[in-house]
């Protein structure tokens, strides 16, 4: 729409400067010479403004994109650091040794009781497991 526009105004303004050139037999005169360099330049401006307008338009259009891409970065970065975060937290739970230590105390303490030994023996069970397991906690 915008080229048709353009181009008809092309078209005008040289048909405009060939009739009054031809019609009034001025071939060399300064006054039709001038008339067209203006008519061109108004033409080489309107054609500035609308491929400028076509830029910013492009320029719109990319920028959207460039945000649209920081806003998927940045929700990829925040994932993968709480993925690496929650990696550490995990590791901090095990220990270079015995990564089964409390299930081993559980389970000792639990058939003590079910056994039904004394207080002094869960105690010798507690400390048992505490000298075996005293230098991972």
């Amino acid at each position: 729409m915008k080229k048709s526009i353009l181009i008809f105004l092309t078209a005008l303004i040289l048909i405009l400067w060939v009739i009054t050139t031809f019609f009034e037999f001025q071939f060399l005169d300064k006054a039709s010479i001038g008339n067209l360099f203006t008519g061109l330049g108004v033409i080489g401006l309107i054609f500035t403004l609308h491929f400028q307008q076509k830029q910013i338009s492009d320029n719109k259009e990319d920028t959207n994109t460039q945000v649209k891409n920081l806003k998927i970065q940045n929700f990829e970065n925040r994932f993968f650091q709480l993925i690496n975060n929650y990696q550490k937290s995990i590791s901090l739970f095990y220990f270079s040794g015995d990564k089964n230590m409390f299930r081993t105390f559980f389970n000792d303490f639990k058939s003590c009781i079910k056994n039904g030994h004394t207080e002094q023996e869960l105690i010798e069970t507690y400390n048992s497991f505490r000298t075996n397991y005293e230098n991972l906690i």
